[in-house]
């Protein structure tokens, strides 16, 4: 694949239409793609002619080899059906009528992507017999799946008619070939070997149960691949679509695969000018989630409005990448508390990312304390041992931020020198300061350092042995003599949400 983000348009072949094939790229489309179902090989052979006397190379094709699905090629009429109403299908219809010998009484047949179930409750040499769980109808090319029945005409996943194909799309000027229903990269490989000779790349299609147990190596093998939804949720239902859906589109950023999302991604605009507001969720979810393209099949092959829902998804990606490039380039924000020992720093920006975790905004806390544990004795008490523990923060704190994370700091940076080198080494450091009396800090002191100091044991302890500098700039004080300690998160809280401060 060569674009960032490809959008894929399915073409009507009955009549190539110059005018609308160049809307088509006007708004977008990147690929072109012919649906090799419903067409013989020689037709498809003229078809890519056709479109290569309009567009020379500046266009790419790719072809679909059907696969074994069973599909109803044979129907002079729709079927059309209601809730709980017999439906009779005859032999005579399918593309693969043998597949009734496997069929049994009580299966379950998906069709229409799985949108509409019938179960099968008689069945003779000629036909079986199914009982409707819905309102449907059944056109002509329609395909369908069976629970539980594992059916291929030929002992891999391709059919005789995809063998036939592959010789003709040898002598074809197109780009790719979709490899629909693959079982595994075995199958990949086959076709690849087949088409050894020319320039055509294979691309797996996610769509058939049996290529989820080999997924892993699907992805890590493949440069790009299509999930089909579907079919692949006539093929494990509907339920289960999503959490496939997303594993697959997951391991595939981890296996630097590309991924193409076809099936139901803009349906209501076969119809209607504008998408709906669930469309328009979904393809941004999906975009967040890492797809690098669309594939369109009703929207532009029948659809009454293809040139709208090309723009429409040309337009979600620019703004999505404009948005999410702003949000990769901002760091996260750096909340920096401080304030004299046993103020309440550390337990305030403990609570602080508690409540803030409970909103799904992530907080890395780093604490002075832990600075001075993590090193042992190499940092002591004196204004450059303290310098170099804020130093340490601040350096933790800038890595932290530059990678997106939003930081909270707890330390008591009580000299101005660290003060400066905090607001000069870390870009836009909200400051917080912890603000409490040194008698109240002493009545709430666990560790003792206050009792110690006024013994003379230690001589070493700001607030008590020399006074604490108040903060002259600030972005906000918290007094935590007057407000609980939830109280006081939530100022600090409120204050970031309202400011914008934070990322989520």
């Amino acid at each position: 694949m060569e674009n960032d983000f490809e959008i894929i348009a399915t073409i009507n072949t009955n009549g190539i239409d110059k005018l609308k094939l160049l809307q088509f790229v006007e708004h977008g489309t990147t690929i072109f793609r012919i649906n090799s179902s419903f067409l013989p090989a020689d037709d498809i052979k003229q078809k890519v002619a056709e479109l290569r006397d309009i567009f020379g190379s500046s266009v790419r094709i790719l072809i679909d080899l059907p696969g074994y699905k069973i599909r109803f090629l044979f129907l002079d009429k729709d079927i059309a059906f209601k809730a709980n109403s017999e439906v009779v299908l005859k032999k005579e219809y399918f593309n693969y009528p043998d597949f009734l010998n496997f069929v049994e009484i009580g299966a379950v047949i998906r069709i229409n992507d799985g949108f509409n179930t019938l179960v099968v409750t008689e069945k003779n040499r000629d036909a079986i017999i199914c009982a409707s769980h819905g309102n449907g109808s059944i056109t002509r090319g329609r395909g369908m799946h069976i629970n539980n029945i594992q059916y291929s005409p030929l002992p891999d996943s391709l059919s005789r008619f995809d063998l036939k194909l592959i010789e003709t799309l040898k002598t074809c000027d197109i780009d790719y070939v979709g490899l629909s229903f693959i079982h595994s990269m075995g199958d990949v490989k086959y076709v690849e070997k087949r088409l050894a000779s020319s320039r055509i790349k294979c691309i797996p299609k996610i769509e058939a149960k049996e290529s989820l147990g080999n997924i892993y190596t699907i992805l890590k093998e493949s440069d790009t691949i299509i999930l089909d939804r579907g079919d692949l949720s006539g093929e494990i239902g509907l339920e289960l679509l999503w959490k496939t859906q997303k594993d697959i589109i997951s391991l595939s950023r981890l296996l630097d695969c590309r991924i193409i999302i076809a099936t139901q991604v803009m349906a209501s605009m076969v119809r209607n000018p504008v998408p709906s507001i669930t469309e328009i969720d979904s393809i941004y979810n999906l975009l967040s989630m890492g797809i690098n393209g669309i594939q369109l099949s009703e929207e532009t092959s029948i659809g009454k409005h293809p040139a709208e829902c090309l723009q429409f998804v040309k337009n979600a990606v620019k703004y999505f990448k404009q948005n999410h490039k702003k949000q990769i380039n901002s760091s996260g924000s750096v909340i920096w508390l401080m304030g004299m020992t046993a103020s309440g720093k550390t337990t305030i920006a403990r609570k602080v990312v508690e409540k803030l975790k409970e909103k799904n905004i992530t907080l890395m806390h780093y604490d002075g304390d832990e600075i001075r544990d993590m090193f042992g004795g190499g940092h002591g008490f004196s204004e450059e041992d303290r310098f170099r523990v804020v130093k340490n923060l601040a350096h933790l704190a800038n890595k932290s931020a530059k990678e997106g994370f939003n930081v909270i700091i707890s330390a008591l940076t009580a000299h101005e020198k660290a003060r400066q080198y905090v607001k000069e080494s870390i870009g836009r450091p909200i400051l917080v300061f912890i603000r409490c009396s040194a008698d109240e800090c002493a009545r709430r002191d666990h560790k003792g350092l206050y009792k110690k100091a006024k013994e003379g044991k230690i001589d070493t302890l700001i607030g008590c042995s020399t006074p604490y500098p108040v903060p002259s700039a600030v972005d906000l004080t918290v007094d935590t003599e007057e407000n609980s300690i939830d109280e006081s998160a939530d100022m600090i809280i409120d204050f970031l949400l309202e400011n914008r401060y934070v990322k989520y």
